[in-house]
């Protein structure tokens, strides 16, 4: 029987055998993809999914509504509650002068 080694001494075979890389397992692997860098450059690097940019509009939206100040002029009940109380304004002017 005949034994072909692809190492030509046992110092050469320790060498490799010491130098070799080890494949991670499942678990090291896992890790990995898990890792805040991994998940960083994944975002940058695929496209949103359909949920994804409808969650990120509608957070856009509410972002936008709750921080946006309506202009007051615009809006026809402001006018009409103006209007009221320039009217009460001047009913109690005269009624203070007599």
């Amino acid at each position: 029987m005949v034994r072909i080694f692809p190492w030509a001494t046992t110092d050469e075979f320790r060498h490799d055998f010491l130098t070799m890389k080890v494949a991670d397992d499942d678990l090291e692997i896992a890790r990995k993809n898990l890792s805040a860098q991994s998940i960083s450059a994944l975002k940058k690097s695929l496209p949103r999914s359909g949920y994804e940019s409808f969650n990120a509009q509608d957070m856009h939206n509410s972002i936008v509504n709750s921080h946006s100040n309506t202009n007051p002029l615009l809006n026809p009940f402001a006018w009409g509650s103006l209007i009221r109380d320039i009217a009460a304004g001047d009913k109690s002017r005269k009624e203070e002068e007599d």
